[in-house]
C-alpha cells in the first residue's frame, strides 16, 4: 500500500511500512532525482578500480561521503513535505528492513540503493560495476 501524504493531511500514526513506502515513491518517481544520481556515478565511476580486490583510495571515501549527502539531502526533503524527520524515517526503516529480507521490486531497489549510500563497501562495487559496464569489461 501507498500513502501519498502532504503537510496538511500528513497522519500522525502510519505504520512503518507505510512511511518507508511513502519515501520509496517518491524517491522511485523522482526522474529528475534519478537522472542526478545516474549522473553522478557515471562521471565518477572511473575513479575506482576495476578489481574487486584493489585498495580503497581516500578519494573513494571521500565520494562515498558526498554520495551519502545526495541520498540525504532528497530524503530530509522528502520527509520534510510530508511532515516526518529524519529520526522518524531512519526508526522505521529499519523496522520494515527487519520484516522485509529479500524484498524485492520498488522496495527491494530503495534498499539497496540506501544501503550504498550507508554501507561504503556495496557503494565501492556499485561504482566498480558501473564502470566495468561503462568499459564494457
Amino acid at each position: 500500500m501507498v500513502v501519498i501524504l502532504d503537510k496538511k493531511n500528513a497522519a500522525p500514526n502510519l505504520t512503518s511500512d507505510e512511511i518507508v513506502n511513502t519515501v520509496t515513491q517518491i524517491l522511485l518517481t523522482d526522474d529528475k532525482f534519478a537522472n542526478e544520481l545516474e549522473t553522478w556515478c557515471e562521471s565518477r565511476c572511473d575513479r575506482f578500480f576495476l578489481d574487486d580486490e584493489s585498495e580503497h583510495l581516500m578519494e573513494h571515501w571521500k565520494l562515498h561521503e558526498d554520495f551519502c549527502n545526495l541520498f540525504e539531502k532528497r530524503i530530509e526533503a522528502c520527509l520534510t513535505e510530508n511532515g516526518y524527520s529524519v529520526d522518524e524515517f531512519w526508526d522505521a526503516l529499519m523496522k520494515f528492513v527487519d520484516g522485509q529480507q529479500g524484498a524485492t521490486g520498488a522496495e527491494g531497489f530503495l534498499l539497496e540503493a540506501l544501503r550504498a549510500a550507508t554501507d561504503y563497501r556495496q557503494f565501492a562495487v556499485t561504482m566498480r560495476q558501473m564502470r566495468r559496464d561503462r568499459s564494457g569489461k
